[in-house]
């Protein structure tokens, strides 16, 4: 039953009912969380009877929210995109003040794809430090998302360290307090936001019942970028009427549109382009663009060394000097941003390779490359339990992404782990029995598949039952 038929009319019927674009390249992806959904949901190993009920739309509003869970992936963190805060800071929220000061003193905001919550609560945040006498206004911030564990991960407002890497010190502790191995916001930060489930595509909005109406800014920042083009232009047209006159929408740089937004303006604040519900237009320039970026299977690094212990990676690549001057390096956003976090991480600056990465992320989503590179930066930095997270999320994307195969099982033989290490050794004898020993592996740039099988051979520990 699970063949490409089948999983084709599910690709339909997911972005007809989730509005989640799984195009032919990225089929393996889609079956993957039906998969996962299916086993959570109780149903057979092989998903074949969850699979005619998604075809034949006999899925209940619970069971879609289920697989709603296991097609996306949460990665934020506070203060993302700190150009696009500072025109909030500096130009959007200081007119809303000035306009409504003596009249209603009311703004309300939308944080739509609100995912974990970092995103509203930072603008809370912002809000309480630009507005000295917060208490005397009415501010409405509405968070909502498809996926119902991000809403409770968001309500419960604990964090860990890694989705403070963007935020100012003093501000970190203002706002929170450690619990545990967590930080926890404040009750006053946590009070000021209303989160919701609410499926962008299906669900009626504008609506009074669920508050999307009327709002003075909406934020929408890599969601829309994951939905089939023409549900994309339909949502982007309901948040248009979503707004009041002169109200702002929000989106990352990544996703910028002239035909998605097409009812907006544009307006350009120090570099960073916003839309605002008004007649004038400002043309953007074409290489911002939305475009659907290719996803590379490339692996990404050109080889491994075994140093004290530890696998490394060792990437050759140009240095983060030549990628900028270069006008020709690449006409591919997603290529040139891999340079960069490989070249700093090759330097041994991991903080740039860190940001870097993050950038990658922002703009392919998709695309495991991001996420093994982020989970090799934080492995190296010894940050184990994030690094494992991001080698996950890749190997949510691609299951067989050989090295982050092979770099699970070290992480997990460090950590004391050695089901799960042996696991995922297992994984990467498996993945290179399609190679003999003398061929070299697809995009490691010379790194043969003998020289893999013979990196594997430090995890002597795993041999032992």
């Amino acid at each position: 039953m699970n063949n490409h038929s089948h999983i084709a009319q599910a690709s339909k019927v997911v972005s007809e009912k989730l509005g989640l674009y799984f195009p032919e390249n990225r089929y393996q992806d889609l079956s993957a969380g039906l998969h996962e959904a299916s086993k959570e949901l109780g149903f057979e190993e092989d998903g074949t009877t969850f699979i005619s009920l998604l075809i034949e739309q006999k899925l209940s509003n619970k069971q879609l929210d289920i697989l709603a869970e296991k097609l996306t992936i949460g990665e934020t963190y506070f203060f993302r995109e700190k150009q696009i805060l500072t025109a909030f800071r500096e130009m959007i929220i200081p007119s809303l003040v000035k306009k409504r000061e003596f009249t209603t003193r009311s703004i309300r905001i939308w944080s739509a794809g609100c995912c974990s919550g970092e995103e509203p609560y930072t603008l809370a945040m912002i809000l309480s430090e630009i507005i000295p006498d917060i208490a005397s206004w009415n501010i409405s911030i509405l968070a909502t998302d498809i996926n119902r564990r991000f809403l409770d991960k968001a309500a419960s407002g604990k964090y860990t360290p890694w989705s403070f890497r963007e935020t100012p010190v003093e501000t970190k502790k203002r706002y929170f307090t450690p619990a545990g191995r967590e930080f926890e916001i404040s009750p006053d930060i946590r009070n000021m936001v209303n989160f919701k489930h609410l499926n962008l595509v299906n669900d009626p909005f504008p609506s009074e019942r669920s508050n999307t109406n009327s709002m003075d800014v909406i934020f929408c920042r890599n969601v829309l970028m994951y939905f089939a083009p023409e549900t994309a232009r339909a949502v982007g047209e309901k948040f248009y009427h979503s707004l009041t006159d002169e109200g702002w929408f929000i989106t990352s740089q990544v996703e910028l549109s002239d035909e998605l937004f097409h009812l907006l303006g544009k307006v350009n604040y120090k570099d960073s382009f916003l839309y605002r519900k008004t007649e004038k237009k400002v043309d953007l320039p074409k290489k911002l663009q939305l475009t659907e970026t290719k996803r590379s299977k490339a692996f990404s690094t050109s080889s491994i060394k075994h140093q004290n212990g530890n696998l490394k990676p060792v990437v050759q690549v140009k240095t983060p000097e030549s990628v900028k001057k270069s006008p020709k390096a690449t006409e591919d956003p997603v290529t040139d941003l891999m340079e960069l976090t490989r070249s700093f991480a090759n330097q041994g600056d991991l903080k740039n390779a860190l940001r870097w990465s993050d950038k990658l992320i922002d703009t392919d989503r998709s695309n495991p490359e991001g996420y093994y590179l982020q989970g090799m930066i934080l492995f190296e930095q010894g940050e184990l339990i994030e690094a494992e997270k991001q080698l996950k999320r890749a190997l949510y994307l691609d299951p067989d992404h050989l090295l982050s195969h092979f770099q699970m099982a070290t992480l997990c033989l460090r950590s004391g782990k050695e089901k799960q290490a042996r696991k995922h050794k297992q994984n990467v004898i498996d993945l290179l029995q399609k190679f003999q020993d003398d061929t070299f592996i697809p995009g490691t740039e010379g790194m043969t598949a003998g020289h893999l099988r013979g990196l594997l051979q430090p995890i002597n520990i795993l041999e032992h039952e």
